[in-house]
């Protein structure tokens, strides 16, 4: 099925070279010329057509608590038993030193609100 593919290749290598060339330059121009995304790109928009009903709810969530928009919920979780002593001293210990970290403790917010789920 591929004879004629390599014997193509073999006959005129300097013809593959100059069309892969040609290929690359021919996305390399597509690359340059692409548009810019306007303003900051956020983690929907990525993923998300402007238009769509979930891409519009999120904006509306965003326009409606501006305090919140940019905040993230981290949740730790523990196997086993965690309302041993030493299951919550590990729990315990595992925020404080996540919280301690100075790379971290830039993201964290002053006044933090406590979740829990069932």
């Amino acid at each position: 099925m591929f004879r004629w593919q390599a014997r193509s290749i073999q006959r005129s290598p300097q013809f593959v070279l100059l069309a892969m060339g040609a290929v690359t330059l021919a996305l390399l121009a597509g690359f340059l010329v692409r548009d810019q995304p306007e303003g900051p790109i956020d983690s929907t928009g990525i993923f998300l057509p402007t238009d769509s009903d979930l891409a519009e709810a999120t904006d509306v969530i965003r326009e409606s608590f501006p305090a919140a928009a940019d905040l993230r919920g981290v949740q730790i979780l523990a196997k086993g038993d965690v309302l041993t002593a030493d299951a919550l001293r590990t729990v315990n210990d595992l925020q404080t030193a996540i919280t301690s970290d100075p790379e971290i403790a830039a993201f964290l917010v002053t006044n933090p609100s406590m979740a829990t789920s069932n």
